[in-house]
């Protein structure tokens, strides 16, 4: 029988204790709910969505030493695009219309102009015990927030990524499991489970 993902996390949690996690793509903080759960000393909430500032900052603050970050993250700092989603937890960096197979109806209602840094940059990343050693991607697509994570990346234990899961259905750039495979392996990581979506075509892999 296949573990249930959120079985995977338990059992990993066990293994590998969560001194800090950061979370791009964090929403509107319902991720904190979990952590506070789990008992987490540090959590980086990261999120594009400047709608969501006052909702991110309120969970960052419910637990000393958490953080909220209102930014876009990826592979280079500079000027990008994010578009608002008719869904909003489908908004990013990638036009909604792009998933049009996936979701007929999702469309841009908003595009914006925002600052986008690199997670290294944006969140500065402490040495020693304290240092976050779990990392959640919650958007699409995962594999520019992974190049802009080197540090990260090199002290990181666990790494939960959103992906395309079937790439014959939907394949873009940076998206598809098959590319987070591809970023992550030559750093040591493997993937040990995946989760679809209610969406089967997207999901989840844990790394």
């Amino acid at each position: 029988m296949k573990m249930p993902l959120q079985d995977w996390l338990e059992h990993l949690r066990g293994l590998v204790p969560i001194a800090g996690v950061v979370h791009v793509g964090a929403g509107n903080g319902n991720c904190a709910e979990q952590y506070a759960e789990w008992d987490v000393p540090l959590a980086v909430l990261v999120e594009a969505d400047e709608d969501y500032r006052e909702k991110l900052s309120a969970a960052a603050r419910s637990r000393p030493g958490w953080r909220a970050y209102i930014a876009m993250v990826g592979d280079e700092s500079g000027e990008r695009d994010f578009y608002v989603a008719s869904n909003p937890s489908e908004s990013g960096s990638l036009t909604p219309e792009s998933f049009g197979v996936l979701w007929r109806n999702l469309r841009t209602t908003e595009k914006r102009h925002v600052r986008s840094f690199k997670l290294d940059d944006l969140i500065g990343i402490p040495s020693g015990a304290t240092a976050p050693n779990w990392l959640v991607i919650d958007c699409f697509p995962a594999v520019p927030v992974l190049r802009g994570a080197v540090a990260l990346l090199a002290q990181a234990d666990v790494i939960l990524s959103r992906v395309i899961l079937d790439e014959r259905v939907l394949a873009l750039p940076g998206a598809t499991k098959a590319e987070v495979d591809a970023t992550l392996s030559g750093l040591g990581y493997r993937c040990i489970a995946t989760a679809e979506d209610r969406q089967p075509a997207t999901g989840w892999a844990l790394y």
